[in-house]
């Protein structure tokens, strides 16, 4: 699975660490046009690391949050990343 070693997802997950956001709010942080974002995006809810969750009524929204598996991600990117950065 590509999308694990890229800034983007490491970027995405862990922005949803602690708790769910906006889709909009997650896709602003992310450089890039719009459709790249969403492509990315609806690519880490296909793989399973993210879960998205849409209201209807009025103003509609679109939250993501993290998955079980896009926790485990997160946390297995995280100590990669302790790894490299030890002295």
């Amino acid at each position: 699975m590509e999308l694990v070693v890229r800034e983007k997802t490491y970027k995405i997950l862990s922005s949803l660490k602690n708790r769910e956001k906006q889709y909009y709010k997650v896709s602003k942080t992310l450089k890039g046009s719009e459709g790249t974002k969403k492509k990315y995006i609806e690519a880490l809810i296909q793989e399973g690391l993210l879960k998205d969750r849409r209201t209807f009524e009025f103003p509609r929204r679109r939250f993501l949050r993290l998955t079980e598996k896009g926790k485990k991600v997160l946390e297995l990117i995280e100590r990669i990343e302790e790894i490299l950065h030890e002295v």
